[in-house]
């Protein structure tokens, strides 16, 4: 090691306002170009590892993989624990016995307990989390303290068979946190620790019941709607542990009505009906969960209709010209200074609308009028290893049926320029805007997934860890996980209709509807809407065009494929689908009673 390395990093920590890892990291890489620029090459490179040790996010509640690479681009991606040479590691192993700041030293020694698996490093990063979690216990700036807290926690964990004391220790700390709040956190890291406390059967759980409940309705009172979501499930989830069927009953009336003061607050503010018809839906899907409510869900509704009808003057596309520029700009003036929850819905619905295909199917005629030669003769489509992946059928030459096939595939074609101006235009720079203006977390996503009727029960996390890698950037992992969810919920669309979903097969095996099948049925057009369907069947299953459902299950895609136009639109049409309300419409939509559909 370096004898430098230690003084450099302790000027890197005090050179930062608040000795974060970005901060101290980004100063880090400085300091290596700068010391490799003036030809000391083992001090700088040395730097650099301790830079690329600090740039990792830490992700706490994941044991397995508790740390995410800073960036990703396409195929590459900053550095991961497993990245590391044994070398490295000794120069670690060095620098954290020479004593660092708590923070970095926690996080070096996170990264030996990683890769070495020694208790040793477990403890010293226990210590190191807790030292550190201590120094930023701020409940207006909260997320640090609760992500080393958390980290601590769960290192503890997994030490605790042979040092339960560790585990103890951590604890005691956190309700010492609770205490210290005296009932007047602002934010969430009361939140956080009561969560994270019930999910090792730990604290006193009247008392946390009752703190959960206080803080929901501070929440309310402060028309901080999402901390009063939060601390409202939190209270639900303590009710379960009770086994207290009362209180979990009233804690779902408290997250319904909240959701019903958080629209009553966007319509005294004249806000967006769009926004205010999907906290009334997610209020309605909250009480059908509760028994001895059908006359408030019934008023719900009512009010329900109102809006959604009042939202289609509101869907209205940002205009520009073909300049790709001027749309950009545009797009994120759409959404400058507004609030997190606006600039999604900003995003999903106003500046973005799907392509309309029966505008496409007389363009795509209008083609082969004006262009025949183009359209003479079929071809085929290869993939990038040169097979044959599709065929393009004739527009002029082939019978009847031949015609109608090249008709389809010329919209997709048209439909995908559309798609391509949207996503790098529109969607791209809005995602990267949000991303860089708040500070997201995956818990946001999930308050717009829970009681969510586009949602099977028991996918929640599922959608919001998939919505969130693709806000975060992260495509691949993003269509592993929302590709399926999106099947799943289409065939749950038609369960919910009535429609049997499954079929015995020869062997007597019950096998569920196949995608293509739910596409067709339908009442699955009848919910979604034709345009709707012809989307998802060119994006999902039409091998001219995305064909995701295939390519995505056969693990048929490199990793810069992710980063292509379809991939890219998916997630903002799953976004989309999960912010909107119109999957439960009335049961008169759809020819029937309307009190019915909210039974």
């Amino acid at each position: 090691m370096h004898p430098n390395l230690p003084d450099a990093i302790a000027a890197a920590v005090a050179a930062t306002a608040h000795a974060e890892h970005g901060e101290v990291s980004t100063q880090l890489f400085k300091a290596a170009q700068e010391t490799q620029a003036a030809g000391d090459q083992t001090l700088g490179s040395e730097l650099h590892l301790v830079a690329q040790v600090l740039g990792m996010m830490l992700a706490p509640s994941n044991v397995r993989e508790p740390f995410r690479p800073l960036t990703v681009f396409g195929d590459r991606r900053s550095a991961l624990p497993d990245d590391f040479d044994d070398e490295q590691l000794s120069l670690l192993d060095e620098l954290l016995l020479a004593g660092q700041s708590a923070d970095v030293a926690a996080r070096i020694a996170d990264v030996l307990w990683i890769r070495k698996r020694e208790p040793g490093y477990a403890r010293a990063a226990i210590e190191q989390y807790r030292a550190y979690a201590a120094q930023r216990e701020d409940f207006q700036h909260w997320n640090d303290c609760a992500e080393r807290l958390e980290r601590a926690l769960r290192l503890a964990a997994q030490l605790r068979r042979g040092e339960p004391g560790l585990f103890d220790a951590v604890v005691e700390q956190m309700q010492h946190v609770l205490g210290r709040a005296n009932r007047s956190d602002p934010l969430f890291l009361s939140c956080r620790i009561l969560e994270l406390l019930n999910e090792f059967d730990q604290g006193d759980l009247p008392a946390h019941l009752a703190l959960a409940e206080h803080y929901a309705r501070a929440g309310e009172a402060a028309k901080e709607f999402h901390r009063a979501e939060s601390y409202w499930r939190v209270n639900q989830q303590l009710a379960h542990r009770a086994r207290d069927e009362a209180a979990i009953q009233r804690a779902r009336i408290g997250l319904a009505e909240s959701h019903v003061l958080h629209a009553q607050t966007i319509i005294a503010a004249g806000g967006p009906s769009l926004t205010t018809a999907h906290w009334l839906e997610k209020a309605i899907e909250v009480y059908k969960t509760t028994t001895g409510n059908k006359e408030r869900r019934t008023e719900l509704y009512s009010l329900l209709r109102v809006h959604q009808k009042a939202t289609v003057a509101e869907l209205q596309s940002v205009g520009g010209d073909v300049d790709i520029s001027d749309i950009i700009r545009h797009s994120l003036e759409a959404v400058s200074g507004k609030s997190l929850e606006e600039s999604l819905f900003t995003l999903a619905f106003r500046v973005v609308q799907p392509p309309y295909y029966e505008k496409l199917r007389e363009q795509a005629q209008r083609q082969f009028r004006d262009f025949p030669l183009s359209n003479l003769f079929s071809g085929v489509q290869l993939d990038s290893d040169g097979r044959i992946v599709a065929r393009r059928a004739a527009g002029l030459a082939g019978g009847s049926d031949e015609r109608e096939v090249a008709e389809w595939q010329q919209m997709l074609q048209n439909a995908s320029m559309q798609h391509n101006v949207d996503a790098q235009a529109v969607i791209e720079p809005i995602r990267r805007s949000l991303c860089t203006f708040h500070n997201v977390l995956e818990r946001d996503i999930l308050a717009y997934c829970m009681n969510n009727p586009f949602i099977a029960h028991g996918q929640e996390m599922l959608y919001a860890r998939g919505l969130y890698a693709g806000l975060t950037g992260d495509f691949p992992s993003a269509m592993a996980l929302l590709v399926p969810l999106l099947e799943n919920s289409l065939r749950y669309i038609l369960k919910q209709q009535g429609v049997e979903t499954t079929s015995l097969n020869e062997h007597g095996i019950q096998e569920e509807m196949h995608l293509g099948s739910i596409l067709d049925h339908g009442v699955c057009e009848k919910v979604l809407g034709r345009n709707d369907v012809y989307e998802l069947r060119g994006l999902l299953t039409d091998r001219t065009y995305g064909n995701l459902r295939n390519r995505v299950a056969h693990g048929l895609m490199s990793t810069g494929e992710f980063f292509q136009v379809a991939p890219v639109y998916l997630w903002w049409l799953c976004l989309r689908y999960v912010l909107q309300t119109p999957f439960q419409r009335s049961v008169e939509d759809l020819g029937g009673d309307a009190a019915a559909s909210i039974e």
